[in-house]
Parts: C-alpha cells; sequence; structure tokens
C-alpha cells in the first residue's frame, strides 16, 4: 500500500470517533447506540429492555473490534467484523422503524409528552415531520408544556417571523446558521470518508490481488 494512504488511513483512525473501516455502514449503527439506548425509558419498550441491553453490548463490543481492525491488532477479521455490521444494522433499522412508528401514533393520539419524549432521543426524523409538528403547536400549543427538541423548532419557526431589525433575530439567526454549517461540514466529511474508505477498500483489494498472484507464481516455480 503506498505511503500516503498508510497515512490518511492512520490518521483517520487516530480521530475518528468511530472505526473507519466500512464507516458508510458502521456510522450509523454507533451513533444511534446511546439513542437507542433511551428507548428503555418508554413502557413501550419494556418488554424489549433485554433485547436493548444486548444489542448495546454487542454494537459497543462490535465497534472496539473495528478499532483493533484498524490497529492491526485483528487485521484478519474483517469479513467477521462486516458480517456483525450487517446484522447489527437490521436491529438498529427495527428500533429506529419501531420508534418513529410509536411517533406517529403520538401524533395522532396527541400524547404530547411521549411525542416529545422520542424527539429528545434522536431517533424521530425531525425535518420530515417539521411542518406537521409545527401545525401540532399551533392548533394545540395551549394544552402542554414546550420542551425540548420541538421547543427548538417552534423557537426557531418564530424568528423567522419576527423583524430582520431585531438585535435578537441576527443574533439567533447567526446561531441557527452556524449549526446549519456545522451539519453541512459533518456531512461533506462523512461523504468524504466514505470516498476515501471505498478508495482504500480497492487499493486493498487490488494489493491482495496481486500478492495471492505471486504466491501462486511461486508455487508453480517451486513445483517444476
Amino acid at each position: 500500500m503506498k505511503p500516503f494512504i498508510l497515512f490518511i488511513l492512520f490518521t483517520l483512525a487516530l480521530f475518528a470517533s468511530n472505526p473507519t473501516i466500512f464507516a458508510s455502514l458502521g456510522d450509523k449503527i454507533y451513533d444511534n447506540i446511546t439513542k437507542i439506548e433511551k428507548l428503555k425509558k418508554f413502557k413501550e419498550y419494556k418488554p424489549f429492555i433485554q433485547k436493548i441491553d444486548e444489542y448495546v453490548k454487542e454494537a459497543k463490543a462490535t465497534k472496539k473490534l473495528g478499532f483493533a481492525i484498524e490497529n492491526g491488532t485483528h487485521k484478519d477479521a474483517s469479513r467477521f467484523y462486516l458480517k456483525k455490521l450487517r446484522e447489527l444494522a437490521k436491529t438498529n433499522d427495527f428500533f429506529v422503524r419501531s420508534a418513529n412508528a410509536v411517533f406517529d401514533q403520538a401524533y395522532v393520539t396527541k400524547d404530547y409528552d411521549l411525542l416529545m419524549d422520542l424527539l429528545d432521543t434522536g431517533l424521530i426524523d425531525v425535518e420530515r415531520n417539521k411542518q406537521r409538528l409545527l401545525k401540532l403547536y399551533e392548533e394545540d400549543g395551549e394544552k402542554f408544556e414546550l420542551r425540548g427538541v420541538l421547543k427548538q423548532l417552534v423557537d426557531a419557526s418564530n424568528l423567522k417571523k419576527k423583524s430582520k431589525h431585531s438585535k435578537e433575530y441576527y443574533e439567533r439567526l447567526r446561531k441557527i446558521r452556524e449549526e446549519e454549517k456545522i451539519r453541512r461540514l459533518r456531512e461533506k466529511d462523512k461523504k468524504r470518508q466514505e470516498a476515501l474508505q471505498k478508495r482504500l477498500d480497492q487499493e486493498l483489494k487490488r494489493k491482495k490481488e496481486e500478492i495471492e498472484k505471486e504466491q501462486i507464481q511461486e508455487l508453480k516455480e517451486e513445483d517444476l
């Protein structure tokens, strides 16, 4: 492998909060660990507490394995690691879908506390639900205490309605733009890492094929 690629791989592994190997699959799993763990406090997930605990334990162990592979401690475990990621992804997707389904039901029944608590887990797609959440607050806002993610959403919406000459407007707008910039940078960085990981995987595959060809050739020469 080229020295430059080795340097980039080492740098990413050193500073990444998640293993960079198979990051496109691993990131969504590792970033959701604590979010899924929060579901244990809901009565709707009482039957799933053991499953959540087992999932969290397994996800954390797999994350450690990912770092170990990058550090060279278990460099031959890549295939097993990918298999574990695929298994974990299914469970992750189950809990994400489930949380959003419970959220939809809470919206229909107007269970405001459950709705806001689910928003605070981070598993709900806020952007997709933005308009109907604002509509809910507009129609029933006096019936519950505004807090958490929903409060942030309402505050941001109200800010846009205020006079653009207000000092508060410009200060809040600046913060909102900074948060949006950070989000875009993180998304851009994630895509850059995914592209880099793809190139690294291709380079590793090419190098492995070259080594296998050399080994086969050596064996043929020995047989002569």
